[in-house]
């Protein structure tokens, strides 16, 4: 906050109840300065920065999960194949909104529940679940806080979106030509090493236009984090874009929700161009010396 804002600050707001006094472009163009480094407003931008950082670490979960789903599908033991199937399939075909309410819920349930019967609380003779209600003893309560909110974002989001990765890795490995995993064998390869050497590296050429497609959607489907009580952009713009009067606020304004929602959208336009931009180099560095290059550029 500058030196000048609780004097600019005050002269608005005198201007704003009197029509007979005009405030000048300058006078203006501080008293915008102070109003978007006031604590609300700087508070949008640490939400920002915690929706860039849930994104950050839902991909490596997500791929994890997905190359799991994936490998599991085509496992030789029918329990691991079945159970990867049923991961995959089930996840992809709860709406999104359910999920995100029931998972983190789950977790968290089980959790105190584990808490509750192995470590704190053995010698409690009150049950864990009473009906409908849960009674973990003091020691085993989980307090919510912004960082497990956080964690369980994560893991709700690496979920969701490693069925569909499972979904997208499991074509990409059938899409890459078998006779050069049988030309791998032939060779004495053994089969970790034609997995790793041959079938991994050829890969990402053919799943990268699906993980560039799910990226997208990860970005937005980020607003559904006010789901687990997360505060964040989508919050902060309904909260500041609201009518501020010169009674309560320092800084009063009318209803500015539409332009704040305008910079979300321009946020997320701007986001979701330049991940197109890195996509797209990277299926041109992938496809370097493929023959793809010639034979399916993508032009009619």
């Amino acid at each position: 906050m500058f030196e000048y804002c609780p004097a600019i600050a005050e002269q608005v707001k005198i201007a704003l109840g009197d029509e007979s006094l005009s405030i000048s472009l300058q006078d203006r163009l501080q008293w915008f300065s102070c109003y978007f480094t006031t604590k609300k407003h700087l508070s949008i931008f640490r939400a920002a920065g915690v929706v860039m950082l849930i994104l950050a670490f839902t991909v490596p979960v997500s791929l994890l999960l997905g190359f799991m789903g994936a490998l599991g599908k085509a496992s030789r033991w029918p329990i691991i194949s079945q159970i990867c199937s049923i991961y995959v399939i089930m996840v992809r075909g709860i709406p999104d909104i359910i999920f995100f309410l029931f998972v983190p819920l789950t977790i968290e349930i089980g959790i105190e529940f584990f808490l509750h019967k192995a470590i704190y609380c053995r010698d409690v003779v009150e049950p864990f679940f009473n009906g409908i209600n849960l009674q973990p003893c003091p020691d085993a309560a989980i307090i919510p806080t912004q960082f497990n909110r956080i964690v369980l974002a994560i893991v709700a989001y690496g979920i969701v979106f490693g069925s569909f990765a499972a979904n997208i890795i499991d074509g990409a490995l059938k899409a890459v030509p078998f006779g050069q995993r049988e030309t791998g064998a032939a060779f004495g390869l053994t089969r970790f090493q034609v997995f790793r050497d041959i079938h991994m590296p050829q890969m990402w050429r053919f799943a990268l236009p699906g993980f560039s497609n799910l990226w997208l959607i990860l970005i937005k489907a980020t607003p559904l984090l006010f789901l687990l009580g997360i505060q964040d952009i989508i919050y902060y713009a309904d909260l500041l874009g609201k009518v501020a009067t010169r009674r309560y606020s320092t800084y009063p304004h009318g209803d500015w929700k539409l332009w704040y929602f305008l910079a979300l959208g321009v946020f997320y336009l701007l986001l979701t161009m330049g991940s197109q931009l890195v996509f797209s180099r990277l299926e041109r560095r992938f496809n370097q010396g493929m023959s793809i290059n010639n034979a399916s550029s993508g032009r009619v």
